[in-house]
């Protein structure tokens, strides 16, 4: 039997058994895969290299933060708990029973998912999804387990794994979504964009680094090529004295001890700005990140752009989840 690096064994084992098609060969790109759908039985992968893939189901879609929200699907039908729903074979058209954990729910990116393998019907996704705070009827006349008896209980354990396995596929999702998003500094060095809108550009993200909702990265400046932050003649004269003021405290504020990415190598970024290699958006992304959600310009981007954008940096692929504004026309 081939056993395929990231796949669970029991799930080789059952493909082995009952080959339905190789539906977990590789994890398409997002270009690649279908809108994602609710009720979807999809594989999940970590955003972390090397994690294992998952099988879950769709209980919501987020289209505008690029997210779903999935139930976490187990074959241990055994191990079902009275918020576990028994997925038979004969609904799903798979070669094997699941169960719907219907109190493993988190979010994740859309671009963490495969193709979908099954699809539920959508009556019966609405019960999983509302069983855990639900006394309807319909919901709890489901197939489902037994309540857990307590921590004694042998299920227990493995219910805690579960949640720590869902910890791992949704950390970088919620990390990024809880974080305040990042200003697009890319417009500082942009070229053909007029002065006006960089002015309102400067002064928004004045406005929403001083609200706390969103953040000037600390190696702006660096990454701006500015030896000194006090005083930059070219930017006074892209921006005008009153925007430089503005953009002028933040960089002060922002200064910090880390240097700027360096960039090796950089995918195509399309947008109507400089090239990537120079572009302080990329030179200040974390190195640390796989996905950086940012506050942005639609100037800023070409009209063919719709919704992540996925660049390679030094040879690390990255998401950027891009927040639109539009300036305002005088």
């Amino acid at each position: 039997m081939t056993v395929h690096e990231g796949r669970p064994e029991w799930l080789d084992r059952a493909l082995a058994q009952h080959p339905p098609g190789d539906v977990f060969a590789k994890v398409e790109t997002p270009g690649e895969i279908a809108p994602v759908e609710y009720g979807d039985i999809r594989a999940t992968r970590p955003m972390d290299a090397g994690g294992d893939l998952r099988l879950s189901l769709v209980v919501d879609v987020d289209d505008e933060h690029c997210t779903v929200a999935v139930s976490l699907l187990s074959n241990l039908v055994d191990n079902a708990t009275d918020v576990d729903v028994v997925l038979a074979a004969a609904l799903t058209g798979l070669s094997f029973d699941l169960i719907a954990e219907a109190d493993v729910v988190g979010t994740i990116w859309q671009w963490q998912l495969s193709s979908s393998v099954a699809q539920i019907p959508l009556p019966m996704v609405d019960a999983i999804e509302k069983l855990p705070r639900s006394t309807n009827r319909e919901a709890l006349s489901l197939l489902r387990g037994m309540p857990l008896s307590g921590t004694g209980d042998v299920r227990w354990t493995w219910k805690e794994d579960e949640v720590i396995e869902l910890q791992r596929l949704t950390a970088d999702c919620l990390r990024t979504l809880l974080e305040a998003p990042t200003i697009d500094v890319g417009f500082l060095a942009a070229e053909g964009v007029h002065q006006e809108a960089l002015q309102e550009m400067a002064l928004a993200s004045s406005d929403l680094a001083m609200a706390g909702s969103a953040v000037m990265p600390s190696t702006t400046a660096e990454a701006l090529g500015l030896e000194d932050v006090t005083v930059s003649d070219r930017l006074v004269e892209r921006l005008g004295v009153d925007a430089w003021l503005a953009i002028h405290e933040l960089l002060i504020s922002s200064v910090g001890d880390e240097e700027p990415t360096a960039i090796s190598s950089a995918g195509p970024l399309p947008h109507r700005r400089i090239d990537a290699q120079r572009d302080p958006l990329l030179r200040v992304v974390d190195d640390s990140v796989s996905t950086v959600r940012i506050i942005t310009w639609i100037d800023l981007w070409d009209d063919s752009v719709r919704g992540p954008v996925e660049v390679d940096i030094g040879g690390r692929t990255k998401h950027v989840v891009r927040e639109l504004l539009t300036v305002m026309e005088s």
